[in-house]
């Protein structure tokens, strides 16, 4: 976003010194400074500027027009601002809320009771009365007018669909275009299998594992992500035990972002049976490295198997994620680059972000031309 439209618009902003999860602040970075990190205007904040009233301080002293927050349910850099805004610590500017998926059915489910709570307290409050409110698909405006209107909220949420912005797949990361594997996978060699993604119970890594402890070919299982919910990684790790001698998981850890389609590319098959996605960038960025996806019907990447790319399975049939599996394991080496070439074809036409541009822009003009209107209803 920051690259493709930074000639219209000068973003400022305010995260984490640290990585979700991590304790210890990024490498040679001065917190509570703005820094200038690529087309961007960076804010690097302590965890002690992330309170109320410093938070609301510094959005109160950084000049801007609007205000864009990039979740939902996040209480330091959604929750607080809106708060801010509701008691007068902040300017009233117009404001767009991006919620990432987390009103499809699958998240949404998850903590329900507790968001249910949220959601009614804040219609109380008039937090939500006049935001802007950005679906990166057509499924993902279903799901916010189905919280919004059925539900908590009488009036219509003005909602515009803006895809995400998409990085191009890179040539040099064609696993199976040079010579990788002479002939389909011999019994002692493994299937290469990764998971990428944050170890939640949202992507349902323990439903990728159960499905494993069903598959009959030798595969090595490579987990990478921050462990953002402990307990559910130690249900994780039972399930591991469990799993049969052919199967063999190993955890490697968080990625940084410029390594991961080339370690994704190491890889024959991406597994994510996640609960339901908004868009899915690690998808994209697995389609970018040029291998084939496993997925769940619950993100926008449908009808796979159709294009030759991978697979978008229910998840209440396991056999099917199993039998892909398996397939893949049988592959020839024609096969691989033959699939591998369609996968990188398809990112190419997925990463087109000509109509995505323009989306967005008209997403941020509708804010800017709202200004006057939403500062005289609150005068």
């Amino acid at each position: 976003m920051v690259d493709l439209l930074s000639d219209e618009f000068v973003f400022y902003i305010i995260t984490a010194g640290h990585d979700y999860g991590a304790s210890k602040p990024y490498h040679e970075i001065k917190l509570d400074k703005w820094h200038r990190v690529g087309k961007a205007h960076v804010f690097y904040a302590s965890d002690a500027m992330l309170l109320l009233p410093r938070l609301a301080r510094l959005i109160r002293e950084t000049d801007h027009d609007f205000l864009y927050l990039n979740s939902f349910f996040d209480p330091a850099f959604t929750i607080q601002p809106l708060i801010a805004r509701r008691l007068g610590l902040i300017p009233i500017k117009p404001l767009i809320i991006a919620p990432r998926g987390e009103f499809s059915e699958g998240a949404f489910v998850l903590k329900y009771k507790k968001k249910a709570l949220y959601i009614w307290i804040s219609k109380r409050f008039g937090l939500y009365s006049d935001v802007f409110w950005h679906a990166s698909t057509p499924l993902e405006k279903i799901d916010i007018e189905q919280v919004f209107k059925k539900k908590y909220i009488a009036s219509k949420p003005t909602i515009f669909i803006a895809r995400d912005l998409l990085e191009q797949p890179n040539i040099k990361y064609q696993p199976y275009i040079t010579p990788k594997l002479s002939t389909s996978l011999p019994p002692t060699k493994p299937l290469q299998l990764c998971f990428l993604s944050r170890i939640s119970p949202m992507k349902n890594l323990d439903y990728a594992l159960r499905v494993l402890a069903d598959v009959k070919v030798v595969v090595c299982f490579s987990i990478y992500g921050p462990l953002e919910n402990k307990a559910y990684w130690l249900k994780c790790q039972l399930l591991i035990a469990k799993l049969p001698k052919n199967i063999q998981v190993v955890y490697k850890g968080s990625v940084n972002h410029e390594h991961v389609v080339e370690t994704l590319a190491r890889h024959d098959l991406f597994f994510l049976p996640s609960l339901g996605e908004n868009f899915g960038h690690a998808i994209h960025e697995a389609l970018r490295a040029g291998i084939p996806v496993l997925l769940s019907d619950q993100t926008p990447w449908l009808n796979l198997e159709q294009k030759g790319v991978g697979w978008s399975l229910p998840l209440n049939a396991p056999s099917g994620f199993v039998q892909a599996i398996k397939h893949v394991a049988g592959w020839s080496l024609e096969t691989r680059q033959n699939v591998s070439r369609k996968v990188l074809a398809y990112a190419v036409e997925a990463g087109n972000n000509t109509q995505a541009i323009e989306q967005n822009r008209l997403l941020f003009r509708a804010a800017l031309s709202s200004q006057y209107l939403i500062q005289r209803k609150h005068t």
